[in-house]
């Protein structure tokens, strides 16, 4: 692919945060709840909890990965390029299209390899200041509910791993609004990720086990694979997506630090866990050098506006 990633060392050890890392692509200034105690998620390969109403934590998240937008954009897996294949397949045109809540542009630089046009936002400046280059792609700081885009604009409109964070009925209004008739939306979102069954277990059990009360509950909506949300335009299948990363165990750690629940449960806790659940694992992994295969499929959700 023709673009240019940010130059970062990614650290051995978690660093120590003093308080949470706030950014990515919400509404600014809205307040979102953090609820800490169990509640069982259907659907998922592991029982994993959902927060309950025990112990709120308010916070602000309108800049939730912005203090982290390095690792961010290091650590972060680029999305397959099955996905792109299956977007520009389905969409009318291949003219323009608007990647919201872009990040540091993982999923922008993809789109880029198929349409001549890629507008890319997110409400994080640091996040677009750290943005991958490409020509075909121009970056710009705005909430994803309110843009300065024309009517009837892009072919598709797409979100990678930002639609938990949006307020839905706001932004439906707004892609109603830029999208072309007939064009596509597509949102997706990571699911859990797998190694293989020994090393998954002490994963669940050092860090996800620990981190779950620390998770937004806007994660849910991904990991119900986007069942629970209000969907107001003509749905259009999508086939079964997943990401393949040959990682090695810092790399895998780091894309763990990228978590909103790992960062949150590091603000209250301290980093010492992380490194526990590292030591932990690097067991079963086989040495810090070796890499394995993480396999994080994909939810997707897809739509065409009448």
């Amino acid at each position: 692919m023709d673009f240019e990633r940010p130059a970062f060392r990614a650290p051995r050890h978690p660093p120590e945060l003093r308080g949470p890392q706030q950014g990515c692509c919400g509404p600014r200034g809205v307040l979102l709840r953090l609820q800490r105690g169990a509640a069982p998620i259907a659907g998922t390969a592991t029982a994993f909890r959902l927060p309950s109403l025990k112990n709120e934590i308010a916070l602000n998240f309108s800049t939730l990965f912005g203090e982290g937008a390095d690792r961010y954009a290091a650590a972060r897996p680029l999305y397959p390029k099955a996905l792109f294949d299956y977007i520009a397949t389905q969409s009318p045109r291949r003219l323009a299209a608007w990647d919201c809540g872009t990040g540091n542009g993982q999923a922008a630089i993809g789109l880029a390899g198929y349409f001549e046009r890629v507008e890319a936002t997110d409400i994080s400046a640091e996040q677009i200041a750290r943005a991958f280059a490409h020509p075909r792609v121009r970056y710009g700081v705005q909430p994803a509910e309110t843009t300065d885009f024309a009517d009837a604009q892009f072919d598709v409109v797409n979100v990678g791993q930002a639609l938990h964070w949006f307020e839905l009925d706001a932004f439906w209004a707004e892609v109603r609004r830029v999208l072309k008739p007939g064009g596509l939306f597509v949102a997706s979102g990571y699911r859990w990720s797998q190694v293989e069954p020994g090393i998954d277990a002490v994963i669940q059990r050092e860090l996800l086990d620990l981190i779950l009360p620390y998770w937004p509950q806007n994660n849910r909506l991904v990991w119900n694979g986007y069942r629970d949300v209000t969907f107001p335009f003509e749905r259009v299948s999508a086939p079964a997506l997943e990401m393949v990363n040959f990682w090695n165990l810092d790399q895998l750690f780091d894309y763990f630090l990228t978590w909103s629940g790992t960062r949150l449960a590091i603000a209250e806790l301290g980093p010492e866990f992380v490194e526990r659940a590292r030591q932990a694992v690097a067991g079963p992994w086989g040495g810090a050098a070796v890499k394995r295969a993480v396999v994080t499929p994909l939810a997707v959700l897809a739509g065409r506006r009448n």
